[in-house]
This record gives C-alpha cells, structure tokens and sequence, in this order.
C-alpha cells in the first residue's frame, strides 16, 4: 500500500442540497430553504447564479444516470 500523505475535507459536497435536486422545481415548503436563517439559501435558488448552477446540475443528473449512480454519489 502506498500513501502520498493528501488529505482532503469536502464541503458542503452536495452543494446545500442543491445536487440532490429537490430544489430543481422551486423551493419546497418542508426544505431548508424555508425555515428562518435560510433565507440566504431561497435567495441562493432564485438567483440567476442559482438558475445557471441548477442548469448545469440538469446535466450532473444525466451523467449520474449513464454511470449507474445517483447524482449524490456522483459529486461524493
């Protein structure tokens, strides 16, 4: 066994839920997005940074779907 002494520590990995794709059609009464101290993360949805980031999510999904995998293991 070789090690080459990398580590290394994710962050936020599926992007504030964004990757799992529950935010794809809106924000969801029951999510995150809606209890009081998020409202930085419904902005973060809405925003037109948000829409390109859930585009290309759209794509991350495809490819999820090809690899055999769900769009969470993928980014993982």
């Amino acid at each position: 066994m070789c090690f080459i002494g990398v580590g290394a520590m994710t962050w936020s990995p599926l992007a504030c839920g964004l990757i799992t794709g529950k935010y794809s059609d809106g924000v969801p009464d029951c999510s995150r997005a809606t209890i009081k101290g998020y409202q930085w993360l419904k902005e973060r949805v809405y925003s037109e940074e948000g829409r390109r980031q859930l585009a290309k999510i759209k794509e991350l999904h495809l490819l999820a779907d090809r690899l055999g995998c769900t769009p969470a293991q993928l980014a993982i």
